[in-house]
């Protein structure tokens, strides 16, 4: 019979070690949770490979120790831990708690003493001892039935003749190495000029420390013998203080250190809290499905009658079931309605095929749906309401203004978490686990139409049921932080509602025009491809990397500019520019690509989203995805169509208006400079401002010392290049490949604008260091980011958490500026009777279609939304444009 195990883990040990492995990540509210991801991952993987009778994580205890007293500089260079690593040590304690594993420390004592004390017992009692430490002082503790393992890069097992084999003595002499040799680690200052090498040695030749210490006079022809003969002591004291105490009085005996089966409850809390959606899986049995009463109502009777009972209560969330992923397209399936938590009601709209029976049909469902809302007693909940509304308003649904969209409330109180959709939300906050599509369809062909109305009634209703708890919850932390809740309700939800009525508008597309510039430029990028492979001396595929380095830099010899994340070399745009100049077929690359991505992206992809039967295009405007606040945009992408080159403002002419109709476009004037002047109160930014002066042309003059007048066009790109710059945290070497200078002029530059500008350099300080303090940086309007790589102990993550807290307040209040404006500009449209309306928002700017009769009234409206949305202390200008389609509009 086998003998039973103990597992003793070194946790500074392993925390350190997964700190250092793993790169930064953090939970919703930001906290650092790298280090006891590592370590909880670690531990799991020691239970189901080990698996130990016994466990126990083995802490040092904070203050001196007994090796302190016995020698002062021990341990005293170690620096002091990361405040990213230092906040992480309590939740390596919780999550021991919650799988219970004991934790153990001792008063005066370091974890070696308490592993080797509990490692000699354990050998006493017959059992089996294994060691989890990269620490090398825990190798004289290895004999026949203690081992010591290590994870590194892949699980090592030191046995008695790993141990000699590595360090060429045995565990036993492992001290008299140290003794000699030295650690650095731990300041154990052995003897000088005898390093590991000369102690294997002098161990191999006389057995010992004490016997090298007795042959010293043999080796005096030598300066480490005499060292060694000098430093006796020395090496004496470094022995003692490398030897691991195992006699200790613990208190305790090896069966209260027994393996027992984790706290379910705890693991689903700790794990739910750290965001370890894999781990709250797999060590928390409590994630469950919903389950409740979800009731199919199978005709209009029962759903009238059902309808009659929830116009009794408060509120009701609605969870849609339609069969396209895009609202303009699709058709609604069925409809779960949850009036209370564990509760559903579902309405088959749109099932198929034999024996679909559906209750009434997708008017009749809205008309009953308007009715109950109308009253204004009945608040609605959901989860992506933009795309339910947007569906149900082609059947009818209208002047609907919703509670809560549990998406938003997400990401307005976590906006750097990963996924707002409904299935981790449920399960992250109620410990829920959602049944997906695919568990309901025999194959990925199928469709949920398909799918009896009875068996979907319960997947339905456990989405809805779950969404009304999940409401709850959001609703109850919203409380907590009035700040969110306000811009929550103020903002993103009505602005929800724009987004919808944007969507719904849609963008008319000239497909023609589209057509024939994509023969134009298929005929460019087959003419760049000829000259490509002339240039290169032969054919090879443009778009493989492989092959175009192995061109560029093994046939053509060109300079390499760096290797990519598998060693290849780098082909990447920013290697190609710079080879560019000098080399024309890096030239001809650059130009293909462009074409090549345009063509593919817009030329050829662009008719394809042309709804049939709107003859229009309807972008997703995603408000749930941007941590600075910002739109983003999908299905198709209208954010990203370049404007900087001539062929992608060439795309821009595609979009083009109703006929009687117009494009107009609105663009706020360097808004973020002039949030950056209002913030920082800089009195000579915000004088440029005021006075109307061209802002790159007035920092040009501070910088260069010249007066305004006599700025060069030169003069005012670089000023331009250092005011944005500024906002996004560039450094020199950025700044530098910008101008083709070196880092120390470009460092000089910055330092110049600075020095120009001495208000905005303290701003710029001011707000690093609160953030630093307070974890976190707030919009004008009170959007929050949490910011934990603020106290991370790697420069490069905390110089980007710089980055990131400079520009967040000035981006994100600009991203809030143009949604209130938008939310402010929709609202005066509708009340003074106008048909046009917003189509398309990219970052700063807004594009309406305006019937021409209502051009002027338009844009007197627009200009005094967008420049009234919120007070500065400096104006805010917007520049108007108007066109046949967008490029024209845009100037």
């Amino acid at each position: 019979m086998a003998a039973k195990k103990l597992c003793l883990i070194d946790a500074y040990n392993q925390i350190h070690r997964a700190y250092h492995a793993l790169p930064e990540l953090s939970n919703a509210d930001g906290l650092p949770t790298n280090a006891v991801y590592g370590f909880t991952t670690m531990l799991r993987r020691i239970l189901q490979e080990e698996r130990p009778d016994y466990c126990a994580v083995v802490f040092d205890a904070p203050g001196r120790t007994v090796r302190h007293e016995a020698y002062e500089q021990y341990k005293s260079s170690r620096p002091e831990l990361p405040e990213d690593l230092r906040v992480q040590i309590p939740w390596v304690r919780r999550v021991c708690e919650a799988m219970r594993i004991p934790v153990l420390e001792l008063s005066e004592y370091e974890a070696d003493d308490v592993i080797g004390t509990l490692a000699r017992a354990a050998e006493r009692a017959g059992l089996e001892t294994v060691i989890v430490s990269e620490d090398k002082d825990l190798l004289q503790l290895v004999d026949e039935r203690t081992r010591v393992r290590t994870d590194r890069t892949r699980t090592h097992l030191y046995d008695r003749a790993e141990v000699e084999r590595k360090f060429g003595v045995a565990p036993e002499r492992m001290t008299d190495l140290l003794g000699l040799m030295g650690d650095s680690i731990d300041d154990i200052p052995g003897v000088p000029g005898i390093g590991p090498k000369r102690a294997r040695e002098l161990i191999e030749r006389y057995g010992s420390l004490e016997q090298a210490i007795a042959h010293a006079h043999e080796l005096d022809r030598y300066q480490y013998g005499r060292n060694l003969a000098e430093h006796a002591d020395r090496a004496r004291l470094s022995k003692e203080l490398a030897t691991v105490h195992t006699d200790l009085d613990l208190d305790l005996g090896i069966e209260d250190l027994a393996v027992r089966e984790p706290d379910a409850e705890a693991c689903r809390e700790v794990f739910s809290t750290l965001g370890f959606r894999r781990l709250l899986e797999e060590f928390a049995p409590r994630a469950r499905q919903a389950d409740g009463d979800y009731s199919l109502l199978p005709d209009e009777a029962a759903v009238r009658e059902a309808f009659a009972g929830l116009a009794g209560g408060d509120r009701v969330a609605l969870l849609l079931l339609y069969d396209h992923p895009e609202p303009m397209r699709a058709r609604p399936i069925g409809a779960a309605l949850a009036p209370a938590p564990g509760r559903s009601l579902y309405v088959p709209l749109g099932h198929e095929g034999l024996g679909a029976d559906n209750a009434v049909s997708p008017e009749g469902f809205v008309a009953l749906l308007s009715a109950l809302l109308a009253e204004g007693t009945v608040a609605l909940l959901g989860h992506d309401l933009k795309s339910t509304l947007l569906l149900l308003g082609r059947f009818g649904l209208d002047e609907v203004r919703p509670e809560l969209d549990v998406m938003l409330a997400s990401y307005v109180l976590h906006p750097t978490r990963q996924s707002h959709a409904l299935e981790p939300l449920a399960h992250d906050l109620l410990g829920l686990r959602l049944p997906s599509v695919k568990d309901l369809l025999p194959d990925r062909h199928s469709s949920l139409a398909a799918v009896p109305a009875a068996e979907v009634a319960r997947f339905a209703g456990q989405r809805a049921d779950a969404l009304f708890r999940l409401a709850e919850a959001l609703t109850a932390e919203l409380a907590a932080q009035p700040e969110l809740d306000r811009l929550l309700r103020t903002l993103e939800m009505p602005l929800m509602l724009v987004l919808a009525d944007m969507e719904r508008r849609g963008v008319r597309i000239d497909v023609a025009y589209l057509r024939e510039l994509a023969g134009r430029f298929a005929g460019e990028i087959a003419a760049l491809q000829q000259e490509i492979y002339e240039l290169a001396g032969g054919e090879f595929n443009i778009n493989s990397p492989k092959q175009l380095g192995e061109v560029l830099f093994d046939r053509l010899q060109l300079p390499a500019g760096g290797r990519t994340a598998t060693g290849g070399r780098s082909t990447k745009a920013e290697v190609l520019e710079a080879l560019a100049a000098e080399y024309p077929i890096a030239r001809k690359i650059l130009e293909y690509r462009e074409l090549s991505k345009l063509k593919s992206t817009y030329l050829d992809a662009l008719p394809a989203c042309v709804n049939p039967d709107t003859g229009r295009v309807h972008a997703s405007f995603d408000q749930a995805v941007a941590a600075t606040g910002r739109l983003s945009s999908s299905n198709p992408n209208l954010q990203n169509i370049p404007v900087r080159t001539a062929t992608g403002r060439q795309i821009r002419r595609a979009f083009i208006p109703a006929e009687g109709s117009l494009l107009l476009t609105a663009d706020y004037s360097q808004i973020e400079l002039r949030i950056l002047a209002h913030l920082s109160g800089d009195p000579a930014l915000r004088a440029a401002f005021a006075e109307g002066h061209d802002i790159h042309r007035a920092t040009a003059a501070e910088i260069f010392g010249v007066p305004p007048e006599q700025v060069s066009n030169e003069q005012r790109d670089r000023a331009k290049v250092i005011n944005f710059g500024v906002l996004y945290g560039m450094g020199p070497q950025r700044l530098a490949r910008e101008f083709g200078i070196t880092p120390k002029e470009a460092r000089a530059f910055i330092d110049r604008y600075l020095n120009a500008f001495p208000r905005v350099k303290e701003y710029l300080e001011r707000t690093v260091q609160r953030a630093r303090e307070e974890g976190y940086v707030t919009t004008m309007l009170g959007r929050v980011r949490h910011l934990p790589e603020l106290q991370s102990g790697r420069p490069m993550v905390r110089s980007f958490g710089e980055r990131i807290a400079v520009n967040t307040p000035i981006q994100g209040t600009a991203a809030d500026l143009i949604k209130l404006a938008m939310v402010n500009l929709h609202a005066r449209l509708a009340r003074e009777g106008l048909r046009a309306g917003m189509i398309i928002q990219v970052h700063d700017e807004l594009v309406l279609e305006v019937p021409e009769a209502e051009l002027d009234a338009v844009r007197a409206s627009v200009r005094e939304e967008m420049e009234g949305a919120i007070e500065l202390d400096v104006p805010l200008v917007v520049e108007i444009g108007v066109g046949a389609n967008w490029m024209e509009a845009k100037g």
